[in-house]
């Protein structure tokens, strides 16, 4: 009698050599079924470990948890390849987990790619359960290695940040439409941006954002998956200040959440008072994503660029990014749009109404207010220069007595009573003579809130007999930095009539 669990050797067998494994029972014989299923399974794990290597430049992406099946992935294989299967049930179970929990590992490579691996592992257990037939074999076997390929090829793409299959799949799922793009126009809003010839599609955009807020293109490279949108905001007859716009996206869309430390701006080339450039660094789900970003704001309209992709495909991008930026364009007749209130045309020199006095606007950002503006406003004003993107003024009173003499420290403190009886609560910061007026002339610098809010005041007085003029500069404290020396310099531009 002998155990039935451990039958009898054949007396008359060969003796195993070194590196022989011993005769397989039939019982426990891998199908040729399990047998490409094992194989399929190494091969599977292989692609894994490529893509765990070419994503250690990217360590963000490395998701260490797959690595753990793969390695479960390798023995099991290895034991169906051989021919073994001792640990078919194993290899079961191991498919139907990649086709449930597997799916939940991999969600960020996309939903064509999270659909291949579910078909890859649906195949494998049409290889894996009973023994399939040559027929059953050939076609799973088919379906699972095409599959993989599939995977594989989004896995490694990703790794480098290369999606060959980018543009037919994002075609298929309507994400982006027609040929490649070179020059665009604004759908809302007028403007132009040409694009590089390195396949940049017009990606679909979702209808309805709030209020006057349009997101107006979405452009996409999807081999890189590098995205450009131009977003637009029309304005009720009215500027918006360049900072306070930025200001106002960066918060709305909620990206100082998504950043470290604060934003610094800086001129845009192309419209360098109106105009402001940003780079960032956004942490979206623990992925890096590299922006950059362009703003202009002008009479009713404002604008923003954001071109991003994943950081270390935006430092491949970096010069691309930058010739589309620098490429957008708004038309002139928008570019020089004016307010109603100011004058049409440009202006540098202006002569007073009242009296003969001369001043020099800072540059072309200032524009004159109408007289018929300045009067409706205050009629005390002769002229009226502003800055709108930045909420900045000049303006200059001239007076004239019938009689008396006006001396000018005496008309220094009446100006400052009048403040005070506005309802300004003020401080003098400087009160010093006038070095191009010394005699008759005071320059003071005034810090003064009104309605809550901090202005700052530079006022160049001059009084001689019985004329004086106030050439009073003022804006916010916030745009204070920005103007300070262009209201000097229009302070210091005065010249007195005759």
């Amino acid at each position: 009698m002998f155990n039935e669990s451990h039958p009898p050797q054949n007396p008359y067998a060969r003796p195993l050599q070194g590196g022989e494994f011993p005769p397989t029972p039939p019982e426990q014989q891998a199908s040729l079924g399990q047998r490409v299923a094992g194989i399929l399974l190494l091969l599977s794990s292989l692609a894994v470990y490529v893509e765990a290597g070419l994503t250690l430049k990217n360590p963000d992406r490395l998701n260490v948890l797959i690595l753990f099946p793969a390695i479960f992935d390798m023995a099991i294989g290895a034991h169906l390849a051989r021919g073994s299967a001792k640990y078919a049930n194993w290899a079961i179970a191991r498919a139907a987990a990649g086709m449930t929990l597997g799916l939940v590992l991999r969600k960020a490579i996309g939903p064509f790619a999270v659909g291949g691996q579910f078909v890859f592992y649906a195949a494998l257990l049409g290889l894996l359960l009973g023994r399939a037939e040559a027929l059953r074999t050939a076609s799973m076997a088919s379906v699972a290695t095409l599959s993989l390929a599939f995977v594989s090829v989004a896995l490694v793409g990703r790794s480098v940040n290369r999606y060959p299959l980018g543009v037919p799949l994002s075609a298929l799922t309507g994400e982006i439409s027609g040929d490649a793009v070179e020059t665009v126009k604004g759908r809302f809003e007028p403007y132009e941006i040409t694009f590089p010839k390195t396949g940049w599609y017009s990606h679909k955009v979702s209808p309805g954002t709030p209020q006057n807020i349009e997101l107006d293109r979405w452009l996409a490279r999807p081999d890189m998956d590098a995205h450009v949108i131009v977003v637009t905001e029309r304005l009720d007859k009215s500027y918006m200040a360049i900072d306070r716009y930025i200001s106002a996206v960066l918060k709305n869309s909620d990206t100082l959440s998504k950043i470290q430390g604060a934003p610094v701006t800086t001129p845009w080339e192309l419209h360098p008072m109106t105009g402001r450039r940003l780079s960032l660094i956004e942490n979206h789900n623990g992925l890096e994503i590299a922006a950059e970003y362009a703003f202009v704001a002008v009479y009713e309209r404002a604008y923003y660029i954001k071109a991003f992709a994943a950081k270390d495909t935006a430092e491949k991008l970096k010069s691309e990014f930058a010739s589309i930026i620098a490429s957008f364009r708004l038309p002139p007749e928008v570019q020089n749009a004016a307010s109603p209130d100011f004058e049409p045309n440009k202006v540098s020199t202006v002569v007073g109404k009242t009296l003969a006095y001369k001043i020099t606007a800072p540059n072309e950002f200032w524009r004159l207010r109408t007289d018929e503006n300045v009067q409706k406003t205050n009629n005390v004003i002769d002229k009226w220069l502003s800055r709108p993107d930045v909420d900045s003024h000049v303006l200059i009173i001239a007076e004239e007595l019938d009689q008396g003499m006006i001396e000018p420290d005496a008309y220094a403190d009446a100006v400052i009573e009048g403040l005070k009886k506005e309802g300004v609560d003020l401080v003098v910061d400087n009160r010093v003579p006038w070095a191009k007026f010394p005699t008759e002339g005071r320059r003071l610098s005034i810090s003064g809130t009104r309605k809550g809010t901090l202005i700052k005041y530079e006022y160049g007085m001059w009084a001689k007999q019985k004329r004086a003029y106030q050439v009073m500069a003022f804006t916010s404290a916030e745009y204070y930095p920005i103007t300070k020396d262009e209201m000097a310099n229009a302070i210091n531009s005065f010249e007195p009539a005759p």
